[in-house]
């Protein structure tokens, strides 16, 4: 949305913007009318399909019974807000505990710093709201304990693969349950899991 105000003279009034990758824009908003005002009057041009992470040109045009008259270029940083992608997600097929070693692989589909965080399932049992590992009374429960968040770092578009370690801080991973989950942060701050 690009918002200005405008002094109509009193006249109905029709509001467009110009929007572009160059100050040929290219594109032009559906026109927003405003009835006739003496005053200053506050005008809200919404304007779609913008890509995200670049930067567009864009002019505000007035036209009513006295003419039509234009701003100055302005050129807006379009924010990124889209995650990136993680797909195809999957373990390699070597189980943790043989001695070999496993690798969380997936697709990347923009440059992003990645993690894998690593979280044990143990049984428990309710006490309250909160499930307690062990033999408390209460009703069946699982609490995720974590263990570590490994940090891949930055890594490019394409296939990724990030290595599960078989010994964290000196200490083989004991058997059990496993939750595994791979984040992908970019250079925006958009999160995908």
């Amino acid at each position: 949305v690009v918002r200005a105000q405008l002094m109509t003279g009193g006249l109905a009034t029709s509001v467009v913007a110009d929007v572009g990758a160059t100050t040929a824009y290219g594109a032009t908003t559906s026109p927003v009318n405003l009835a006739g005002n003496v005053m200053s009057v506050a005008v809200a041009v919404p304007i779609a399909g913008l890509t995200g992470g670049t930067t567009v040109h864009v002019r505000l045009r007035a036209t009513n019974a006295k003419g039509e008259a234009a701003s100055a270029d302005l050129t807006v940083a379009v924010p990124d807000r889209t995650a990136p992608t993680l797909t195809k997600l999957r373990l390699s097929s070597n189980p943790i505990f043989s001695g070999a070693t496993p690798r969380v692989r997936s697709t990347l589909g923009e440059r992003s710093t990645v993690r894998l965080r690593i979280q044990r399932r143990v049984a428990g049992r309710t006490k309250g709201t909160t499930c307690v590992p062990g033999r408390a009374t209460g009703a069946r429960c699982v609490k995720l304990v974590g263990i570590t968040t490994i940090n891949a770092g930055v890594l490019r578009a394409g296939a990724v693969a990030v290595r599960v370690p078989a010994r964290i801080r000196g200490a083989r991973l004991a058997r059990g349950s496993y939750l595994l989950t791979l984040s992908a942060t970019d250079a925006a701050g958009n999160v995908a899991t």
